[in-house]
């Protein structure tokens, strides 16, 4: 075992209770912020596009977009827990920081890459449900739904992903 001085012990219970109390502060405000930065997005860039009735035919897609936006982002959050859940690595190894990336991604460059591959993960995520899923439904024209789901993933990828945490 090491020297007590290097080791760390990191949320060694996290509080459950704490996401009983905090929780639904936080869905209310996160939940409409989310919305509604889907629905600036997608009615400026149906604009940008000159397209019929941009308002309308945004708050009909901005559900579907909305929802399966929050699908890919839980995909992007398993995916920065994936390092810190099961790779054990210690804290000479190289990839150590790829474990801390989650806590903060400007530890060193292997935590800010993997986060940024988180990301980008996550952007390609969200232009492939708004290509396939949510704007065909709404948009006939396929290089509208293309401009359309490219704007959504660029200015909707989850890039508070680079906060630290701690």
């Amino acid at each position: 075992m090491k020297n007590n001085k290097d080791m760390r012990l990191y949320n060694i219970i996290m509080p459950v209770w704490m996401f009983v109390i905090f929780m639904p502060q936080l869905l209310l405000i996160i939940l409409p912020a989310n919305w509604l930065i889907d629905f600036l997005v997608l009615w400026l860039t149906m604009k940008v596009l000159r397209m019929e009735h941009p308002a309308k035919t945004a708050e009909r897609t901005v559900w579907r977009t909305w929802m399966f936006g929050f699908i890919a982002d839980i995909v992007g959050m398993f995916l920065m827990m994936i390092p810190e859940i099961f790779l054990k690595i210690d804290r000479e190894s190289v990839f150590y920081g790829i474990t801390r990336a989650i806590y903060n991604p400007f530890h060193n460059p292997a935590a800010f890459v993997y986060t940024t591959f988180c990301i980008a993960v996550t952007g390609v995520l969200i232009y492939v449900f708004n290509r396939w899923i949510c704007v065909p439904k709404f948009v006939s024209d396929k290089a509208q739904i293309r401009r359309i789901s490219l704007c959504m993933a660029v200015f909707t990828a989850p890039y508070l992903f680079y906060l630290p945490a701690m």
